[in-house]
């Protein structure tokens, strides 16, 4: 998986949902975020996988361990790569909020 995306550009797609069953409210999003990643060789590669175990990544690594020295550039949201884009969760929750008690 390293090895594929080592000197590309890859889009990471968080989806979430906010749902509440009364009253019935169903908020669904999406945050895109573009990762480039510097060319790895095998050493690169084999050395974080010694150092990090990443086999429980989704994209066979972390942005915020040791693997973020190998990232050229992120385009968009940092913490949706970790795995929750946090500003946008929040203000879709505050929409949901507002939805819930208008007052």
């Amino acid at each position: 998986m390293l090895r594929s995306l080592s000197g590309t550009t890859h889009e990471v797609i968080t989806g979430v949902s906010l749902i509440v069953l009364e009253p019935e409210i169903d908020i669904t999003f999406n945050e895109r975020t573009l990762v480039s990643f510097n060319t790895l060789n095998k050493n690169d590669i084999l050395k974080y996988i010694h150092n990090y175990n990443p086999y429980d990544k989704a994209g066979s690594y972390g942005i915020q361990d040791g693997f973020s020295i190998h990232i050229h550039k992120v385009q968009g949201c940092y913490y949706n790569v970790m795995g929750l884009p946090v500003s946008s969760f929040y203000s879709h929750y505050r929409v949901l909020l507002q939805t819930m008690d208008p007052a």
